[in-house]
């Protein structure tokens, strides 16, 4: 079972991280923008 959990745990960590970076992206560009 963990040897299952462990990749899903990482998708879900690699999303959260891809997810983070595109926040500070927009907000460093409507920052930038205005």
């Amino acid at each position: 079972m963990l040897h299952v959990n462990l990749p899903i745990t990482f998708v879900l960590i690699l999303l959260l991280l891809l997810i983070e970076s595109n926040k500070k992206a927009t907000i460093f560009v409507v920052a930038f923008s205005k």
